[in-house]
């Protein structure tokens, strides 16, 4: 899928006309369920700091959501820590009443799969409202370090050192088997994410990292970074980088590549508690779905450089529910 950036007018136009024809059906409000949250104040929970992809989706969404649930309006509310887990066990503990949603990094749903603890529920236990985007993930090297092909990558005499934003994270899980795969000399360095993770490859202490597209475009843009390969599907501008199922064989690389391409295509989760009423969580879903579709949300998108790509929590709760019923193996 596109980015918001590269899809063309009349791509957005249509996406306009498939707004309006949902406006044409009954809204989520003429509902009992719906006329709960009229005038109420909905609280989205971020599990990081502010900034950053995770709470740039929250806020954007969080802008646009009460233009289709009658919510007099939405806090985002920033709870970093201990790579997502915190925001997560407060999400676990809140009312179930439809007034808290939150998102959460998949490294949660990796370390459900592969038995290494993390949330310490089980994710299926979550109402799922749905997700916001499909985002490739690239690995990417600071310019500085003179690396242009995976195979100099390989090459030995030099220890690699690699970002990742916590233990419990989505990159350190991938990114540590990356370098199992590939047969790298690197070491992990925990502790960095977004911009701090940036700015210490352009300081030369980190010397690459394995992040979503979408968070690094601009990084790449400016000649700071360079990518030498993606896992999942991409927009039409990473069409010439290899894609990591190129370079590595075996039944555990395939795995792996078809494990990390699904989490690429169910990026920017919105969830809400366990326990949620069904006709209350078939508000949030359509009143989420609206705010994907709508064309403001789509401009402002598209000026932020965050791709769209929705999926209604139905879908979203399938294919999650089958995730979690695979094993993979340990980082």
């Amino acid at each position: 899928m596109a980015s918001m950036r590269a899809r063309p007018a009349w791509l957005l136009a249509l996406a306009a006309i498939a707004w309006l024809l949902l406006g044409a059906s009954a809204a989520p409000a003429d509902s009992a369920a719906g006329e709960f949250f009229r005038g109420k104040r909905l609280v989205y929970i971020v599990p990081t700091k502010p900034g950053g992809g995770y709470d740039a989706y929250a806020r954007l969404i969080a802008r646009h959501l009460p233009q289709h649930l009658p919510v007099k309006a939405v806090e985002v509310r920033n709870v970093p820590g201990a790579s997502h887990l915190i925001g997560m066990q407060q999400l676990f503990a809140a009312e179930p009443d439809g007034l808290t949603l939150g998102t959460f990094n998949f490294g949660l749903v990796y370390a459900q799969i592969t038995g290494t603890g993390g949330a310490q529920r089980d994710l299926r236990e979550l109402g799922w409202i749905g997700k916001a985007a499909t985002d490739a993930r690239v690995f990417v090297v600071g310019a500085q370090t003179g690396i242009e092909t995976v195979a100099e990558l390989r090459r030995p005499g030099r220890t690699l050192h690699l970002a990742s934003s916590g233990k419990a994270s989505a990159s350190n899980y991938e990114t540590g088997t990356v370098i199992r795969l590939l047969g790298l000399d690197a070491t992990l360095v925990q502790g960095f994410g977004g911009a701090e993770a940036e700015l210490a490859v352009m300081r030369g202490d980190i010397d690459g990292m394995l992040v979503t597209w979408s968070a690094l475009r601009e990084f790449v843009a400016q000649g700071r970074g360079r990518i030498l390969f993606r896992i999942g599907a991409g927009p039409a501008e990473l069409a010439a980088v290899p894609e990591l199922g190129e370079l590595v064989s075996g039944e555990e690389a395939r795995q792996f590549v078809a494990l990390v391409a699904e989490q690429a295509a169910l990026a920017r989760l919105t969830v809400a508690p366990p326990g949620l009423p069904a006709d209350r969580l078939a508000v949030l879903r359509e009143a989420y779905m609206r705010t994907l579709a709508d064309p403001a949300l789509l401009r402002e998108a598209a000026r932020m450089q965050l791709p769209i790509d929705p999926l209604d929590g139905a879908a979203v709760e399938q294919r999650i529910t089958a995730l979690l019923s695979r094993r993979a193996p340990a980082p």
